[in-house]
């Protein structure tokens, strides 16, 4: 399995970030508001935000364990 980085968890976070930002930018409200094809329109930001949840578990454990190997010393 791939072990990334502290840094390149970091970056993915950031990224997945900044471009569900960007996506939720350039969502058509008028489809929202008209409750036809919401889904169609909210499943880019969705799958963006979920993927930078989804690396933060790891980032965080990282960070627990340097914490730890830190107080340890």
């Amino acid at each position: 399995m791939w072990k990334p980085s502290k840094l390149t968890l970091f970056i993915i976070i950031c990224t997945m970030s900044v471009c569900a930002g960007v996506s939720i930018a350039f969502i058509n409200w008028d489809v929202i508001e008209s409750r036809k094809g919401i889904f169609k329109e909210l499943q880019q930001p969705i799958l963006f935000v979920l993927l930078g949840l989804y690396f933060l578990i790891p980032y965080v454990k990282k960070l627990k364990e340097n914490s730890s190997s830190k107080g340890s010393k």
